[in-house]
């Protein structure tokens, strides 16, 4: 079995990497106009400033798009095989989209709609992954 690559973390993503961390959701916001961007952007999207916080959500959305994964395209998840990846518009920060696996679901049984929070995988001390799991109605 390989090991999967681990992400790699810059200045521009490292808070969501420490957010993630303590087991919190958080988004890139801007400290002028308070737009939540994910991913990250150099720049604020509304105003261009570039002056950014990382500022906790609530963990929950709904799924905007997903797809399952047959065939990975890299050796290291071939074992991992199928797998389904969900996009969440996130309940509290309405266009922003932020996308995981999605674990615990059937192969192409996700569904578009559905209520999802933000959960957490321990990879590494250093490496905390996030995941979606569908929530009580």
């Amino acid at each position: 079995m390989s090991v999967p690559p681990l992400p790699v973390w810059d200045e521009q993503t490292k808070g969501f990497w420490d957010a993630a961390r303590e087991h919190v959701l958080a988004v890139q916001t801007c400290t002028s106009c308070g737009t939540a961007s994910f991913p990250p952007w150099a720049a604020c999207r509304t105003c261009h400033a570039r002056e950014f916080v990382w500022a906790p959500t609530s963990g929950l959305g709904t799924i905007y798009t997903w797809t399952t994964v047959f065939r990975s395209t890299r050796p290291e998840f071939a074992d991992q095989v199928p797998y389904t990846l969900a996009v969440v518009e996130l309940d509290d920060h309405p266009g922003v989209l932020v996308p995981a696996r999605f674990p615990g679901i059937e192969p192409l049984k996700a569904t578009i709609g559905v209520r999802v929070k933000a959960t957490f995988e321990d990879v590494t001390p250093e490496v905390t992954l996030l995941r979606w799991a569908q929530r009580d109605q």
